[in-house]
């Protein structure tokens, strides 16, 4: 049975419990890091894996994708391997072993949300509706797995990883006997291959979304890559950790189920002036307080910083790409922003944070988000 004549049941349930695990390694992952007496430079450096494995695996995961109209088999092929990446980071203890454990892992879950994506948008092209109503209920998962997370451990050890490999095997279990046989027939455009990806990466309105996505990206890293170290350096408890997740997420929620009703008012490109902007007031202020009340408040935020750039990016990608390489468009999208500015911004935070702390390093990502402002403004 092709997608289309399925129902959207399958990819909410994957969209739920694969961003459940993420809502524990995204912000538990690094201070779980550090207790294995790793320098926040080597933590640093270990975050960068991931965004380098996007850089080159989502392409190449991508292109079999088009080629083969078979997402459904890939994405559990994906999320297999990174079960197995998770098992063998459950038994690291020193930071070489960490990092094979790592580029394992990113090797398969770097594509995860490509090929996820790919096949929503391919829901949502044949039976109508919406992809933010689809998105959001992995960022549900991620509210839930987050808090119950910071509520129930009031410690960082090795269920920061136990966790996540259950919810992973679950995810695995799950698209295998759901989405497996799950297919895409070939749309209209040229044949994907690497030079015909080549030319859509050349386009000029590509080119210029693509810059702009990654400098925002680059900016959020501190965000994503230190704000645990950043709240544990402040004696922070990790509900903390939990509740500010929370806020952020349930705000990215908002902005995604309500996003049918306001979404048609507005283009893509005023979507993202926005959520750039917004950005900045965002970085600046986070800068200068130490308040856990004002930095959760902050969190808030996050709807318009991650919730609208992300819709706006994947539409504006979406309308871009040839219906032959939709998902070789959207996996440009992802090895760009965030491999290319996820590894730059990864990279930078360990440094600077070591250097100068945390309140000067969110000052810093708050300059450094003026230049996707301003990239979007000038783009023709």
């Amino acid at each position: 049975m092709t997608a289309q004549r399925q129902n959207p049941a399958p990819l909410i349930v994957f969209y739920a419990l694969y961003f459940m695990t993420t809502g524990i390694t995204l912000p538990f992952l690094p201070p779980y890091l550090q207790t294995l007496g790793l320098t926040t430079s080597q933590v640093g450096l270990l975050l960068s894996i991931a965004p380098a494995a996007t850089i080159v695996c989502p392409p190449l995961w991508g292109q079999w994708v088009d080629r083969s109209g078979r997402p459904g088999l890939i994405l559990t092929v994906l999320v297999g391997g990174a079960s197995v990446g998770l098992a063998v980071l459950l038994g690291a203890t020193t930071f070489t072993s960490a990092c094979l454990a790592l580029i394992l892992m990113a090797t398969f879950a770097s594509a995860i949300t490509t090929v996820v994506d790919t096949l929503a948008l391919h829901q949502v092209q044949t039976n109508g509706g919406s992809y933010a109503t689809l998105r959001v209920f992995g960022s549900a998962g991620f509210v839930v797995s987050t808090l119950t997370f910071g509520f129930v451990w009031n410690s960082i050890d090795r269920s920061t990883v136990m966790v996540p490999l259950v919810l992973m095997l679950l995810t695995t279990v799950w698209t295998g006997f759901t989405l497996r046989n799950r297919t895409i027939a070939p749309g209209e455009g040229p044949k994907a291959s690497l030079h015909e990806a080549l030319k859509l990466l050349k386009k000029p309105a590509v080119l210029w979304l693509l810059v702009a996505t990654s400098l925002h990206w680059l900016a959020s890293a501190p965000y994503h890559a230190a704000l645990g170290i950043h709240f544990s350096a402040m004696h922070f408890p990790p509900l903390t950790i939990g509740i500010s997740s929370f806020i952020a997420v349930t705000s990215e929620i908002v902005v995604m189920a309500t996003s049918p009703g306001w979404m048609p008012r507005f283009s893509s490109r005023s979507m993202l002036i926005a959520a750039f902007a917004v950005s900045v007031l965002r970085w600046f202020c986070m800068s200068m307080t130490d308040n856990p009340v004002v930095l959760c408040a902050l969190a808030s935020l996050h709807g318009v910083s991650f919730g609208a750039f992300y819709i706006a990016a994947v539409t504006a990608m979406t309308d871009l790409a040839p219906g032959s390489m939709r998902a070789t468009g959207q996996a440009l999208f992802v090895a760009t922003t965030f491999g290319l500015g996820g590894l730059l911004g990864n990279s930078l935070t360990g440094v600077i944070y070591d250097a100068v702390g945390g309140h000067a390093l969110f000052a810093t990502a708050g300059l450094f988000e003026v230049l996707p402002l301003v990239v979007i403004l000038l783009a023709p």
